[in-house]
């Protein structure tokens, strides 16, 4: 699955830039349809790497890795923005799409290298009936995880809210503008998942993930509070940074506690299906806070949430 999602990426990027550069009449519907295929195969990848972790890494290590993922995620999102600006300035926004593709290839030779038999956890042939069925058995077997689905659903549900609104809440409420609204983003989203990434390692090897869990859910709430009572800029960063490293938290516990307890033959079964839910719950928040904007309050929004 990495490789094929790897390699077909590849080739539609390659399709598209064979296509901008040698046919005159391209039209514009069949560039959105290879995007959209683009985008279908990134949403695959997620739960399909996720699944892979336990089976190349030692149980031991699954926490240590999320958490180098979550910097890097958080490094490259930071910084991925500026040097694409960059590139677009010097040499045209087409090197962007071709060092895009170049990314995939690179990604498919290093996967080639992967010693591991990730072909042993599914090898046999099973109906989407029969997959559903496995599911719905694990969930309700185990309590544990329904509940976890249930809060990380409703913070996803907040995210999508705020990500929505927030902007608002810069422009109309604190006037920022220019240089203060991108270093207010930096303070928000990169220091606090920085600072979880070096810390969460001692804090998940120390306490429960099902605790850390409860309290980072409940942080989340507490955050979204008081953002929502007071709109003293120095309190809403304050809080904002809490917000997000509260959400990175939850996320790297809860990921870890799926790779550890789900067996490996139904996890990118349930990783699917759980990216499935949180790609949509982002959209549902989003959208029902901005309907709500031409009704009450950006700060009643955010405590409503």
């Amino acid at each position: 699955m990495l490789l094929l999602i790897n390699i077909v990426a590849f080739f539609i990027i390659a399709l598209i830039m064979f296509l901008i550069r040698y046919e005159n009449n391209v039209n514009i519907v069949f560039i959105f349809i290879l995007t959209f295929i683009i985008s279908s195969l990134t949403s695959m990848y997620e739960p399909t790497f996720s699944a892979s972790l336990p089976v190349i890494v030692p149980k031991k290590n699954l926490i240590s890795m999320n958490n180098i993922f979550n910097i890097i995620g958080s490094i490259i999102g930071l910084i991925g923005p500026a040097v694409a600006g960059i590139i677009i300035g010097i040499y045209g926004a087409w090197m962007c799409i071709i060092i895009n593709g170049i990314s995939y290839l690179l990604s498919f030779i290093v996967i080639l290298f992967i010693k591991s038999d990730l072909a042993v956890i599914n090898n046999k042939e099973e109906s989407i009936k029969k997959d559903l069925y496995i599911v719905k058995k694990y969930v309700y077997e185990n309590k544990w995880f329904l509940f976890c689905l249930l809060v990380t659903a409703a913070v996803y549900i907040s995210t999508g809210s705020i990500g929505s609104v927030l902007q608002f809440l810069f422009l109309h409420y604190l006037h920022l503008s220019g240089f203060m609204f991108g270093f207010t983003f930096v303070l928000f989203e990169f220091i606090p998942v920085l600072l979880v990434g070096l810390f969460s390692s001692k804090i998940l090897k120390r306490f429960d993930s099902i605790l850390i869990i409860q309290i980072t859910a409940s942080l989340f709430c507490l955050s979204l509070l008081i953002m929502g009572v007071s709109l003293n800029y120095f309190l809403i960063v304050l809080m904002g940074m809490l917000q997000n490293a509260s959400f990175a938290l939850l996320m790297v516990a809860w990921n870890s506690k799926r790779q550890s307890e789900i067996p490996n033959n139904i996890l990118g079964k349930i990783n699917g299906g759980i990216v499935t839910i949180q790609s949509f719950l982002l959209p549902v928040g989003s959208l029902s806070s901005t309907a709500l904007i031409n009704f009450i309050s950006v700060p009643k929004i955010i405590s409503i949430f």
